[in-house]
């Protein structure tokens, strides 16, 4: 009788330590490690597109799965640092082509991949954030677009956003780091971030207004902005140097300003950006502020 009770207590304890990576790694896509956080992230995604919730979460879990099986760092994975790059292919591929069956393999297959890129990132102690999902988004879709183009959703023919929401334009930053652009998907995402660090959360909503006004000075296409395409890098480096001390807001703004550059740069390209603008824009900040760090 103790025996099977220690056994499903056992059971019961790997299926909760699974759960939190999962959520973690979820959490970790708006540069947390909150349950809650995740939790929120995935109904955000899911509030907009069931099959983008679903398509998340089985990229989270086969992300995990592979950092289980190929890492020793349980910490590492604990604290989802091996999901949130899974997770973004998930989001990407179903937002970007339609839900066949061959798009859940390369979901399945650019999770594991992204893990084992991050994998090495880890080991070399490269600060790549989300480097290793923009590499392998970009070998999926430029191949499908190139050889399968009949797998790719159809843009919507209205992006357009109605005047009387500019004021929301910052919630759809947040929303797009998730490539959404509802309302509600932002409201919980800003709450999501809140609910761990408030501070990030007012260091978000600030970079995607200074985000927004830069575009919008520099003549960027006004469905683009309102629909907040030019707050999401920055939301990301605002929440990657957020923190509660004084001396956090000079590296803040500096990896909010390059983001703004980059995103402009990249903007002007036929590049599809997705957060590449905020992976440069975070590495040199950091890159900089670890060389001061150690002076």
């Amino acid at each position: 009788m103790t025996q099977d009770f220690q056994t499903r207590s056992h059971s019961t304890n790997k299926m909760t330590s699974l759960s939190l990576q999962i959520l973690h790694g979820l959490s970790q896509i708006m540069l947390q490690k909150n349950p809650l956080t995740g939790i929120l992230i995935l109904i955000a995604i899911t509030a907009s597109s069931l099959t983008a919730g679903i398509a998340t979460l089985f990229a989270t879990i086969c992300g995990t799965a592979t950092a289980l099986w190929i890492s020793r760092d349980r910490q590492a994975i604990c604290d989802g640092l091996y999901g949130f790059n899974a997770a973004l292919v998930g989001v990407a591929l179903a937002v970007f082509f339609k839900p066949v069956l061959i798009i859940w393999i390369f979901i399945a297959a650019g999770a594991a991949c992204t893990t084992l890129i991050h994998h090495f990132f880890i080991r070399k102690k490269v600060p790549a954030f989300t480097l290793a999902f923009v590499l392998v988004t970009w070998i999926i879709y430029y191949s499908l677009r190139t050889y399968a183009p009949q797998l790719m959703n159809t843009p919507s023919a209205d992006v357009s956003v109605n005047y009387a929401e500019i004021y929301f334009i910052p919630l759809r930053g947040f929303a797009q780091v998730v490539f959404q652009s509802a309302i509600i998907s932002g409201i919980l995402l800003v709450i999501g971030v809140a609910l761990h660090t408030l501070m990030g959360a007012l260091y978000g909503i600030f970079a995607a207004v200074a985000g927004t006004l830069v575009a919008y000075y520099l003549g960027a296409p006004e469905a683009d902005i309102l629909n907040g395409l030019f707050g999401y890098n920055v939301v990301l480096c605002a929440l990657a140097f957020s923190g509660k001390k004084i001396n956090d807001i000079p590296f803040v703004a500096m990896a909010v300003i390059l983001g703004i550059l980059f995103n402009q740069l990249l903007g002007n390209t036929a590049v599809l950006q997705l957060t590449f603008p905020f992976v440069v824009a975070s590495f040199i900040t950091q890159t900089i502020k670890s060389t001061l760090q150690r002076q």
